[in-house]
């Protein structure tokens, strides 16, 4: 019996296709990424004394004439890539960003530039290296095998933060209650410190990654597309803390290590802190778990056992947000301790049902 072009095109719809996702996510990431370099090109237009006491620089430097430029040039080339995805001009943005992020880069280090400007390459450059990535070689023929590496990728990446968080990263956060001692944990550890917040930039990376090769093997690939992209926005928001904690707050830490006894620059290094656990605490966090929530809504052949663990990490992620936002740090610190110890076995467990 001959089916109907209807049955034909309702049957097509079921079956996932991890191409056309691919396509769709990168074009929605990139629309977003057009629209955050627009942004950046208007406040150093129309507000450079604001961007510049944001980004800790003097308000004639050069830098805000170069970044309004650059943004709006990448802002077109980004909307370019959403709606057309041609491998040259992907091939561009790589380039050019990997140009603008390692010039950036020498300045910070030859001390041209603030630390702080570390923020800026993050969320310029560094958090659209997935979308361009994938327009670039996505047709590659190893790239399906590279692709179906993610899970293992975001579990192994995980094992060092886990431990970059108990062993760097605890002397500094807010699991000390004493201000002046975190500080002086962070100005004496200043090197360990950013190293761990830097695997947990990698981290971010590859846990998005694995939203994306999951959203690709569902039926549903609308409700999909959604969880990871509410995902990405957890990325970006990360991203941002991730790198405050790495630029802006070790100086705030070394001149309040220096001056202890000083209340503005207590105020001033718990506001820092207090954005950077924002960002990555409530937001990042936040927005991980309610894209994690919609993708297990949309996977329908997962085990009863899996399904149990899997929103016994939506549920940890749930309680570490809310705790970040009342304040209350034994929240952030349980649902901490059973979020990631769960998260890394359940990477590679999804890695194989998934497959």
């Amino acid at each position: 019996m001959q089916r109907s072009p209807t049955c034909v095109q309702l049957s097509r719809s079921t079956v996932p296709n991890p191409d056309q996702f691919g396509k769709n996510a990168s074009r929605a990431t990139l629309l977003v990424g057009a629209l955050i370099h627009l942004s950046v090109f208007t406040l150093a237009l129309i507000l450079p004394a604001d961007l510049s006491a944001l980004l800790d620089l003097q308000e004639t430097s050069s830098l805000l004439i170069i970044l309004s430029g650059s943004s709006l040039l990448f802002a077109g080339l980004f909307l370019h890539c959403a709606f057309v995805h041609k491998k040259p001009v992907a091939w561009a943005c790589l380039l050019g960003k990997g140009v603008q992020s390692t010039s950036l880069l020498v300045a910070i280090f030859a001390g041209d530039l603030p630390a702080s400007t570390l923020s800026l390459i993050v969320l310029l450059d560094f958090v659209w290296l997935l979308p361009l990535g994938w327009i670039v070689f996505h047709h590659h023929r190893s790239f399906p095998k590279l692709a179906g590496l993610a899970p293992t990728l975001c579990a192994l990446c995980h094992i060092p933060g886990l431990i970059a968080l108990l062993v760097m990263l605890s002397g500094g956060s807010e699991m000390e209650p004493n201000v002046v001692t975190r500080a002086q944990y962070i100005s004496h550890h200043s090197v360990s410190w950013s190293c761990g917040w830097i695997i947990w930039m990698i981290s971010a990376q590859t846990l998005l990654g694995f939203y994306a090769w999951w959203g690709s093997r569902l039926k549903n690939q609308r409700l999909a597309l959604i969880g990871v992209l509410v995902a990405g926005i957890g990325m970006i928001s990360d991203l941002t803390g991730e790198s405050i904690y790495t630029g802006s707050l070790p100086g705030a830490a070394r001149l309040l290590a220096n001056n202890p006894e000083n209340p503005s620059l207590q105020e001033n290094f718990e506001s820092i802190q207090n954005l950077a656990t924002n960002l990555t605490a409530i937001w990042a966090n936040g927005f991980y778990t309610l894209g994690g929530m919609i993708l297990t809504l949309a996977t329908s052949n997962l085990t009863r056992f899996l399904r149990v663990v899997t929103w016994m990490i939506w549920g940890a992620g749930i309680v570490m947000s809310f705790s970040a936002v009342v304040g209350w740090v034994p929240g952030i610190v349980l649902g901490s301790a059973i979020l990631f110890p769960l998260l890394i076995p359940w990477c590679w467990w999804m890695g194989i049902k998934l497959k």
